[in-house]
């Protein structure tokens, strides 16, 4: 039988060009997204300070004392700031109080003899709520002045100095990136973000709304939240209604910076320490190693191969790729294989329970699984980390280690 015939007597065919011998099988080129860094910085802050004078003192436990004032609704009153802007004044049965700047918050604990600023940082220079910028380590003195500012006027514009020092309760570290690609690609990177679990996390999580194109991931060790990795889309953050401006005309219009979805990545540590022992104060917030606080555990991501989040056929793909790879471990590859095939069949969007053993071990060659992902695609994420942490590099260059690095140290979750 001539060897260039087949079985039925036909000769070989050619594929035709531009067609898939393969149907059942449609591989998508591995997703690299390409994104740029347009904005970091510090976002979120809250810094609290304890008066000395017994004047202040006196105005702490009662902050509307020295101000004008106009009564609101019940608990509430209304009085004039620095500025001689109105803001409303809540006091709690307990004796605590909120002012409600719009650009910031104002919060007197008076059987603790302290008061606390809450916001944006930018919004807290700028003394307004329209500033999104993020500010630099080397401004965030700047940002305590202008707290230390606001607690002048909200106790009577009388300054004071402090019996302890001025510490930072909670402080954001955040890091903006613009799409250069495709809109689709933006949202995959979330939804890719959004099924990574590392270890002593929670549960990651992902809000969805209209269509999918509201999606916010976010995990946190431990379940009180006091360190806390989020990445949502601040464009689509942005269109909601509660970010809606008044145009020129006076109309009510979505917010000006508000974009398509995909386009406006955010990735935020937030930092809140429970202990009082490990809040910092201005100096050692900007002296610490604020890229691998920045990081945490996502720093063990950076060291592995890869961090591809893949569909179950494309995790295959990659395993099956590495058994050609010179010194592979090629018994320990090829039961990953048959241990990855077999979770298919029960696979959640996250992969839990009964196979975190394997999620461990898949993680350490780089890929984690995720079965929302379409059919044999593979998102990878390292480069889009590496990028957003080395913003922060300049910050820990020659620097000894501080309490801040020291307290990502201690915790588990830091890596």
């Amino acid at each position: 039988m001539d060897s260039n015939r087949n079985g039925d007597g036909m000769g070989d065919v050619s594929p035709i060009p531009g067609v898939n011998s393969h149907p059942q099988i449609h591989p998508t080129p591995y997703l690299t997204p390409n994104f740029s860094v347009s904005d970091w910085g510090f976002d979120t802050v809250s810094i609290g300070f304890f008066p000395k004078e017994l004047d202040a003192l006196e105005a702490l436990s009662n902050p509307t004392s020295g101000l004008g004032q106009t009564c609101g609704r019940e608990g509430e009153k209304i009085v004039t700031d620095l500025d001689g802007d109105p803001v409303q004044v809540t006091v709690k049965a307990s004796g605590n109080w909120t002012m409600s700047l719009g650009f910031a918050t104002i919060l007197g604990y008076p059987s603790f003899g302290s008061i606390c600023v809450e916001g944006r940082a930018s919004a807290i220079l700028a003394r307004s709520s329209e500033d999104l910028t993020l500010v630099r380590p080397d401004r965030i003195a700047d940002v305590e002045g202008a707290a230390l500012r606001l607690v002048w006027s909200a106790l009577g514009r009388t300054a004071f100095s402090v019996c302890k020092p001025t510490r930072f309760r909670r402080w954001d570290l955040t890091v903006d990136l613009r799409n250069e690609g495709v809109a689709s690609e933006g949202r995959r990177t979330l939804e890719a973000l959004a099924a990574v679990r590392l270890p002593y996390w929670c549960g990651s999580t992902v809000h969805k709304a209209n269509r999918r194109d509201d999606l916010v991931a976010g995990a946190s060790w431990p379940a009180d939240g006091r360190k806390q990795f989020r990445a949502y889309d601040k464009g689509v953050e942005l269109s909601k209604p509660k970010h809606r401006q008044k145009d020129a005309d006076g109309e009510v219009a979505v917010h000006p910076e508000a974009c398509a979805a995909g386009s406006w990545l955010r990735l935020e540590r937030q930092m809140r320490p429970t202990n009082g022992e490990n809040r910092l104060t201005a100096e050692e917030l900007t002296a610490s190693d604020l890229r691998g606080a920045w990081l945490g555990r996502w720093a063990t991501s950076l060291k592995a191969p890869s961090l591809s989040v893949c569909s179950t056929s494309a995790a295959l793909l990659r395993l099956s790729e590495q058994l050609s790879e010179p010194n592979s471990n090629r018994s320990k590859i090829k039961r990953l294989v048959a241990e990855t095939a077999a979770a298919a069949e029960c696979l959640a969007p996250e992969l839990y329970g009964s196979h975190q053993d394997l999620a461990h071990v898949l993680r350490e060659q780089g890929i984690v699984l995720a079965a929302h992902l379409p059919a044999w695609q593979s998102v990878e994420l390292q480069p889009l980390l590496q990028q957003a942490a080395d913003v922060w590099q300049s910050t820990d260059q020659g620097q000894e280690k501080t309490l801040a690095s020291e307290l990502c140290a201690s915790d588990p979750e830091s890596g």
